[in-house]
């Protein structure tokens, strides 16, 4: 396999790129789901039907100022913003309850989408388990 992205910049690197199942096997890293999405060597993308079957498990999109890339959160990430958000307003400057607040783990480094992964049916596929995911929140 070749990394779609890496026409963005001079990099050398060896020219294949692989799937990986070890992106989260450093020291640093944490990752607490029963299975490991593949991800790109290059860019560390994850694969396109390990994405489908993340969002299956119910995990959620977390968008960002790029049309091409998002990330991929555990579920109830959303929640547990919101209930942040909340508990933030409700102390107006003083001492934060964060009682009410969920603990929901974050894999680090996150789960990434770069759409230039996907083919045009993949794309769609997607997008359509984007929308059911909408209309079922």
């Amino acid at each position: 396999m070749k990394c779609p992205r890496r026409p963005e910049g001079p990099f050398v690197l060896p020219e294949e790129d692989k799937w990986e199942t070890d992106r989260w096997d450093l020291d640093w890293a944490k990752w607490n789901w029963s299975w490991r999405p593949r991800t790109c060597s290059f860019c560390g993308g994850a694969h396109p039907e390990d994405v489908f079957k993340l969002i299956e498990e119910g995990w959620e999109l977390d968008k960002t100022d790029k049309c091409y890339k998002a990330y991929l959160m555990p579920p109830g990430t959303a929640q547990a913003v919101q209930a942040t958000l909340r508990a933030i307003r409700a102390s107006k400057g003083g001492a934060l309850d964060d009682s009410r607040i969920p603990s929901v783990w974050s894999p680090v480094p996150p789960v990434k989408i770069y759409t230039m992964h996907f083919n045009k049916d993949q794309v769609d596929q997607l997008n359509q388990l984007l929308a059911k995911q909408r209309a079922s929140e």
